[in-house]
């Protein structure tokens, strides 16, 4: 049995059902954005909580928009444009282009 109850639990049987913020957010001071490539004009590289990643190539790029999915700077599978349960955001996200 769920009880909802306005003013919190109630003392006996059952459960309260309560309403959490579980949005997870992508905090822009941790992620820095290197320099442009000439030929593609994406960044580099992208840094994110001390650690460098290399982007990665157009032709994934593109995938992950066409897919509906992509991956985090750590390589989790989340949508375009999320951020993983540690924080992490998405490529695309990354980069600005969502």
């Amino acid at each position: 049995m769920i009880l909802l109850t306005p003013a919190g639990p109630r003392k006996g049987p059952g459960f309260t059902l309560e309403k959490r913020d579980t949005t997870m957010r992508f905090d822009e001071n941790k992620l820095t954005v290197g320099p442009a490539n000439p030929e593609t004009g994406l960044a580099l590289w992208v840094e994110w909580e001390g650690e460098r990643f290399d982007t990665p190539s157009f032709e994934e790029i593109r995938e992950w928009v066409y897919d509906s999915v992509c991956e985090t700077l750590d390589g989790q599978t989340i949508e375009p444009d999320g951020v993983a349960y540690n924080g992490c955001p998405s490529w695309l996200l990354a980069l600005a282009l969502v």
